[in-house]
């Protein structure tokens, strides 16, 4: 099954598989939620489903965040590492779709300053600019959450 990893690590690291997946060892023993993109990729990405209350473990992925939000996901922080895998996480990316998600995750290094721009077209983008700003946004965002909102009859 081909599906990508991306890590933790500030310089945009990140992997191109073509064996079994095992989301647990990638993601996390705690489990895995899905986070869905734009719907024109025949993809959804992966990420721990406690990964922020455990930043020790899981520190955040900006990185991977800023990949995640030029794909179509919400843009916040992630934590852990993040794997793309197709729309479901027993379908592989695809022929069309895996390279796709390559050349995004090329050019959010671009426009981040990880990778010098080869064309020179991104990194002074005004695109480029906001993402670099949502970059420096995700290190210091509150931790997503969830509110339990108590049930009352009337």
């Amino acid at each position: 099954m081909e599906y990508i990893v991306i890590d933790t690590s500030e310089q945009g690291t990140w992997m191109r598989y073509d064996r079994a997946l095992d989301l647990k060892a990638e993601v996390g023993q705690e489990g895995s939620d899905r986070v869905a993109l734009n719907p024109q990729f025949d993809a959804a990405a992966w990420v721990n489903d406690v990964g922020h209350l455990k930043p020790e473990d899981y520190p955040r992925n900006v990185f991977g965040s800023c990949v995640l939000a030029t794909l179509g996901a919400p843009p916040r922080p992630y934590a852990g590492p993040i794997v793309i895998t197709g729309w479901d996480r027993v379908e592989e990316i695809t022929d069309v779709d895996g390279p796709l998600i390559e050349y995004v995750i090329d050019t959010v290094r671009y426009a981040l300053g990880i990778d010098p721009d080869p064309e020179g077209v991104v990194h002074g983008t005004a695109w480029a600019r906001d993402l670099r700003k949502h970059a420096e946004s995700l290190k210091s965002a509150p931790a997503p959450t969830i509110q339990a909102i108590p049930w009352e009859e009337s």
